[in-house]
């Protein structure tokens, strides 16, 4: 490594944790002031909200990293300017380019390092966090706990999963529910064992009676491994053992609404696994998809905003500092809008999910060269 490489990458690495301590530490105890009141009302040990509340700190890191590297980026670029070290460079015979390579290498292994994260800590922070907040509020039922919720590609349906067991797993599918008579109506649940459908019951609502929810109306379906109906029985009332988590739901416009499991809440593997039991369910997945595709397009964002910032940061001279920091809010929301734009024509079927997931990295990408080429150095 040479002395500009040293030197690039030491100015560069210091704005990244300094603003990234700051920003995480400010989200952190805004955290704690907004939970404090709910957490202590519970009557829980402090330890039990000290866990929930630290469980947030890799999806803040992960979530606020890409800005501390556009923020970091433009400071640098900018502070080379301003003390005419960047002309001082060049006349010595180094392209800009070559110039900003130590930070575009470092942006690139950090949207590696994003990405693992992603997958093996903040996948299971987060689920812990639910946990730690589903104990904290009291459920009695650490099967409600451990569930998983979703939203279909229909709006108006709620879908639950169950936690797996020996490769078992069913999903509970309803039109809505009925706070007043504590009932669900429309009510599909599919058991799966290893991605295969081996039960179906259909009923045309289910009412929750003495600590059970028994269902009316309907067929209980038995399907072989060769996918093959094997028996069908029709019943007018009958209890199946399922958790169906009445305390976490709120009701909205007679909707069917309750406390979702946030899409990063699956690891990449994962909803390639939870794709395929939808698909073996006969259900639709377009939003795993779309999220699918997601979980790769997102950690590059930290090496696009850092090729942006580069691009742009040779315009800073005056007051840097400042000038930085709202270009990486500025940024930041911008490319946020765009890829929730994406996503959301993704899952809605305008586009295909690919194009929808990776449209703002295309766009912000191409700005990024434009803007280079454009740059006066």
């Amino acid at each position: 490594m040479s002395i500009l490489d040293k030197y690039v990458s030491r100015e560069f690495l210091k704005p990244i944790f300094g603003s990234l301590v700051l920003i995480v530490g400010i989200l952190i105890v805004t955290r704690v002031m907004d939970d404090m009141k709910w957490t202590m009302n519970r009557g829980q040990p402090l330890e039990l909200s000290l866990f929930y509340w630290l469980h947030h700190l890799p999806e803040y890191i992960t979530g606020i990293l890409p800005m501390c590297l556009v923020f970091a980026t433009s400071y640098t670029i900018g502070m080379l300017n301003k003390n005419n070290e960047l002309t001082a460079i060049m006349v010595g015979g180094n392209s800009f380019f070559r110039i900003a390579a130590p930070m575009m290498i470092i942006s690139l292994f950090l949207s590696g390092v994003i990405f693992f994260l992603n997958e093996k800590l903040v996948n299971y922070s987060n689920k812990e966090r639910e946990l730690y907040k589903c104990y904290i509020q009291k459920y009695p039922d650490k099967a409600w706990c451990n569930a998983e919720f979703s939203r279909s590609n229909d709006r108006n349906q709620i879908r639950i999963r169950s936690p797996k067991d020996n490769d078992r797993v069913y999903f509970i599918f309803a039109d809505k529910f009925l706070h007043a008579e504590q009932e669900l109506v429309g009510v599909d649940i599919l058991y799966l064992v290893k991605n295969k459908m081996q039960e179906r019951i259909i009923a045309s609502k289910a009412r929750y009676q003495e600590g059970k929810w028994h269902f009316f109306n309907g067929y209980r379906y038995a399907i072989g491994y060769d996918g093959q109906l094997v028996e069908q029985q029709r019943f007018e009332k009958e209890f199946f053992p399922v958790h169906l988590p009445l305390k976490r739901v709120t009701i909205k416009e007679r909707k069917f609404n309750a406390h979702f499991v946030k899409g990063n809440a699956l690891g990449f593997a994962e909803t390639i696994e939870y794709i395929q039991e939808l698909r073996a369910a006969g259900k639709p997945y377009r939003l795993e998809q779309v999220e699918l595709q997601a979980k790769i397009s997102m950690p590059f964002m930290a090496f696009i905003l850092t090729f942006l910032g580069a691009a742009t940061g040779t315009r800073l001279k005056k007051a840097v500092i400042v000038l930085a920091f709202a270009q990486s809010l500025f940024m930041a929301f911008l490319y946020i809008l765009f890829l929730q734009t994406g996503k959301i024509l993704g899952r809605e079927g305008l586009v295909n999910p690919v194009l929808a997931a990776w449209f703002g990295n295309i766009l912000f990408f191409s700005v990024g060269v434009y803007l280079f080429r454009k740059s006066r150095f």
